[in-house]
């Protein structure tokens, strides 16, 4: 299912489709309530309460990211910097449509730079900080 909703493009033609946005809550919300998931954008912090899980951003500079792109999909440097270029404007428009925002600070529970932080060692982090906010949210709730 993850690779299905990660593979769904986010073109002009859908941002102006208010049926997506319809279906992709629903979709959102029952992974939500089924638990055990990891969902990668979609606007998924916007939709669901911040107490239904970790809301992180993952983010590293921009030339971090095109050497990145480089290494894992082969591409030179001319396509790297024009397929994140491309990703960054449908992913502002794309919650900027839909969502109406301007800044993304406070929609996250954490925001993690790679620049510097291996991969993995960022994959803890996200898993510690996920137990520490259920617990959180559990003691909260038997109180």
């Amino acid at each position: 299912m993850s690779k299905i909703l990660r593979d769904i493009p986010i073109t002009k033609q859908s941002l102006d489709n208010t049926h997506y946005l319809h279906h992709l809550t629903r979709v959102l919300v029952s992974m939500a309530q089924y638990g055990h998931a990891v969902i990668l954008g979609r606007g998924a912090n916007y939709i669901l309460p911040p107490e239904s899980g970790l809301r992180v951003r993952v983010v590293a500079p921009l030339e971090v990211r095109r050497l990145r792109l480089m290494h894992e999909q082969g591409y030179d440097a001319k396509k790297a910097a024009h397929e994140i270029g491309k990703h960054d404007e449908e992913h502002h428009d794309f919650l900027q449509h839909h969502f109406h925002c301007k800044s993304e600070e406070m929609a996250y529970d954490v925001v993690i730079n790679t620049a510097h932080i291996e991969t993995a060692a960022a994959a803890d982090w996200i898993v510690q900080l996920a137990f520490a906010k259920l617990k959180k949210l559990i003691l909260k709730t038997s109180l």
